[in-house]
């Protein structure tokens, strides 16, 4: 069994990436310079791959590593009960491809390094990456390739997914000479949906399909490298996680040809922007449906673009501002001191289950108001428990555009940042 590498690192030719090269071959070239942050929940599913990987290294069941952090990009992930049962289906599932009565269990490799780059003729070092679990069935002459996602947006599935295509090439690359294989099963395993996708595709069609994807491999890495114009193809599934897409002169004229159809005059300047109807012609109100994902995305990713050069940077973007949005509301600083204060007047109802109230919500309590003249004001103890213990935390930061009637805030891309001493710092 292959042990634990570190998946960290990724090849220009990702196979994760896979949907937007193999869709848009200007997306490498595009998105040179450009950020690419992992999310919260893709460095929830890194851990539980590490979770995963650790319990099949060393036969041990999830639930055995309950209360371990897993540390992903600066980021604790505690295996709870939950996660715990997630991976354990996962763990579960694998046990039953491989151990079958009357035979012995099949040959596995996990979180195994696998290169594709011969089948899509470019260089070694340009496209490799990490197969989850990958088994040998010598008897029926098939390989099978697991793949772990831990995610719930939506549904993964194996067929004619170009991630799990090139991870099969790779496994096939490095046991092609161990056996006479015939068929490669993919197979998805997304325990968090309760959802398990298998494709089983020839050997044959599977070279054939890797072919296809070798054409845009080597298109996209000609252009990365300056030696072809970049070629910009917008779509739903290129764009959704390209770092480039907010600025893509593809995608923003797609957007903006769905946005107009049907109206002859447009007016450019974002001031006078108006509300527009639907269009009233059903073909041109299908077409717009059929956008709405691509759109959608598109806005999601000029959000977060400006969000990364206002918020992050401090950068100004004609047309916006950066201001304070609304408070989350009062907060208690100290919730042991409030429940000591207040528990002797109203015991149990100074908490939600296992969480003190809000202060809006101790304010609604009864017992926590009493009159004065024709008004109800909260008793002495509760007005000392908000006076000493609570905090109106200021709004989030966001940006708007210059027509929002909020004052404008000065951003700080320094803050959160501890002041370095250059004199600690040792020359070399």
């Amino acid at each position: 069994m292959s042990g634990y590498l570190d998946r960290d690192e990724h090849s220009l030719l990702s196979a994760s990436a896979a949907p937007r090269w193999a869709n848009c071959t200007g997306a490498l070239f595009g998105s040179i310079g450009y950020e690419s942050e992992s999310s919260e929940y893709a460095k929830e599913g890194s851990a539980m791959h590490r979770l995963a990987a650790t319990c099949l290294t060393y036969g041990k069941p999830a639930a055995a590593y309950v209360g371990r952090v897993f540390t992903e990009e600066g980021v604790d992930f505690e295996v709870t009960d939950a996660r715990a049962a997630f991976v354990q289906m996962y763990l579960d599932k694998l046990a039953e491809y491989r151990e079958r009565p009357g035979r012995e269990p099949l040959e596995w490799h996990i979180e195994a390094q696998v290169n594709y780059s011969a089948f899509l003729g470019v260089p070694s070092d340009k496209a490799w990456g990490t197969s989850d679990c990958y088994m040998l069935d010598y008897e029926e002459h098939e390989i099978q390739v697991h793949d772990l996602k831990f995610g719930v947006g939506e549904r993964i599935y194996a067929k004619d997914n170009e991630q799990l295509t090139l991870y099969a090439g790779g496994v096939l690359e490095r046991v092609d000479l161990l056996g006479t294989w015939k068929t490669v099963r993919i197979v998805v395993h997304q325990p968090r949906l309760h959802h398990l996708d298998e494709w089983v595709i020839s050997v044959h069609d599977l070279r054939n399909a890797l072919v296809r994807l070798s054409v845009q491999a080597k298109r996209a890495l000609r252009q990365y490298e300056g030696l072809e114009p970049p070629e910009y193809t917008a779509g739903e599934k290129q764009c959704r996680w390209c770092p480039f897409a907010a600025d893509c002169p593809e995608a923003r004229n797609r957007v903006l040809n769905a946005a107009l159809e049907g109206f002859s005059e447009v007016d450019t300047d974002p001031s006078n922007v108006k509300v527009r109807a639907v269009p009233d012609d059903i073909n041109a109100l299908s077409r717009a449906g059929l956008l709405l994902p691509f759109v959608q995305d598109w806005c999601n990713n000029v959000a977060a673009r400006l969000d990364v050069l206002m918020l992050h940077r401090g950068e100004k973007v004609p047309f916006f501002k950066v201001v304070r949005g609304r408070s989350p509301g009062r907060k208690w600083d100290n919730p042991s001191a409030v429940g000591e204060l207040l528990r002797p007047l109203i015991g149990d109802l100074a908490y939600k289950p296992r969480e003190l109230q809000s202060p809006a919500e101790m304010e609604k309590i009864p017992l926590l108001r009493e009159k004065q003249g024709r008004k109800l004001v909260p008793v002495a103890a509760l007005q000392q428990a908000m006076n000493e213990y609570m905090r109106t935390p200021p709004g989030r930061l966001q940006v708007v555009p210059v027509s929002d009637p909020r004052p404008e805030e000065a951003v700080d891309p320094t803050a959160g940042f501890d002041e370095v001493d250059s004199s600690s710092i040792s020359q070399e």
